[in-house]
Order: C-alpha cells, then sequence, then structure tokens
C-alpha cells in the first residue's frame, strides 16, 4: 500500500516540473515573438575581419541569389540568399562549421567562418547602427 502512495508523489512532482517546463517555454515564445514583431526590418549584415562588407534587407527582400566574396586571406566564401533567409554554402575552409550552421534569418542568428573571418548576423534596423 506504500509502494502505491509513493508512486503518486513522483507522478504529481513529474507534473509539476512538465507544468513549469511548459510555462517556461510559452513565456520564451511569446518574449521572441514580441521581440519579432516589432515591424522592424531585419538586415543580414556580413563582416569580413571586423569590417562590413555587405548589407542586405531580409525583411524586404524576395530575391533568391549566390554570391561570393573574398575573405581573410584572399579565401573566397559563398552565400545563398532565398528571400527572407541567408546561409555560407560554400567557404574551402577545414572545419565547414560555417555551411553547417545552416540558415540565418532572425534577429539575433549568426553564423561565422572562423579560418576565413568571415560573419554573418541578423539584426533589427533600429539595431544596426553601422551604416
Amino acid at each position: 500500500m506504500e509502494h502505491q502512495h509513493q508512486q503518486k508523489r513522483w507522478k504529481r512532482a513529474d507534473l509539476l516540473i512538465i507544468g513549469i517546463l511548459l510555462l517556461a517555454a510559452l513565456l520564451s515564445a511569446v518574449f521572441l515573438w514580441l521581440q519579432s514583431g516589432s515591424g522592424d526590418d531585419r538586415i543580414a549584415v556580413i563582416a569580413v575581419s571586423g569590417e562590413t562588407v555587405r548589407e542586405i534587407n531580409l525583411t524586404q527582400n524576395k530575391a533568391t541569389e549566390t554570391f561570393s566574396l573574398e575573405g581573410a586571406g584572399s579565401h573566397t566564401v559563398t552565400f545563398s540568399l532565398e528571400g527572407s533567409r541567408i546561409c555560407f554554402v560554400d567557404a574551402q575552409c577545414p572545419d565547414k562549421v560555417c555551411q553547417n550552421t545552416g540558415w540565418v534569418e532572425e534577429p539575433g542568428q549568426s553564423a561565422v567562418c572562423l579560418p576565413f573571418e568571415t560573419s554573418l548576423r541578423v539584426y533589427l534596423a533600429s539595431e544596426w547602427t553601422d551604416h
């Protein structure tokens, strides 16, 4: 009898933990939704060795294009732009971490090719002040 009572306690504790986790996930989702729903354009900024080389308004972009830029050490880095998202598609670096990052489209997301000192980061237009 005591064993059954102990199992009930664990079930209640499990439900409490699940409830807390769901509440935290919901609050996080609401925060992100409110932050992204500001009506502010999203700007993708590509920098090589800390210097901005290209800015792309992802909110207004409708094009699909592949383009290459010169990274550090005269190495070529290639990007794919598809509507409101962008990613590294080719870099001759040894680890390919930048390519494996995938699509970048939301403010705060980034991808970096460390060997060629090339970074890609998305900002809200109101937060991007380097132009």
